[in-house]
């Protein structure tokens, strides 16, 4: 089943208010965005997740594709800020914020429950992104 097939079958089966689709490491999220805003008129929001102690090395390795993904994301969530040392969170915020000047970014740890404001955010970004 593809992209467009499953959100289908979800929106048909379940009706849900809002679905949030976690793209994996080497997925383009505005690929995503494109394909559900141009064939099924939805409107989006990017979330990109980002590990604290790992972005460096990710950045290293593959700096073109880790900039796209974040290039159009409406919101980072830097995880893992509890098992990075002060000077590679500091590091990975500074990059990630270099490389998405207008995205919103919200540091989490494990040992706390994430805000449900910030997930409250990205949805009004949906509701505000106008279909492409």
């Amino acid at each position: 089943m593809d992209l467009v097939e499953g959100v289908r079958k979800i929106a048909y089966d379940y009706h849900p208010d809002w679905l949030l689709i976690e793209a994996t490491g080497m997925a383009l999220p505005s690929s995503i965005r494109a394909t559900l805003t141009d064939q099924l008129k939805l409107n989006t929001a990017l979330l990109c997740v980002v590990d604290a102690n790992r972005w460096l090395r990710i950045r290293k390795a593959s700096p073109e594709f880790s900039v796209a993904q974040l290039e159009k994301t409406d919101m980072v969530i830097l995880t893992k800020i509890d098992k990075a040392s002060a000077e590679t969170l500091a590091a990975a915020e500074a990059d990630v914020r270099a490389n998405s000047k207008k995205t919103e970014l919200h540091k989490v740890n494990a040992l706390q429950p994430i805000d449900p404001a910030i997930f409250r955010a990205l949805m009004a970004r949906a509701k505000d992104n106008p279909i492409l």
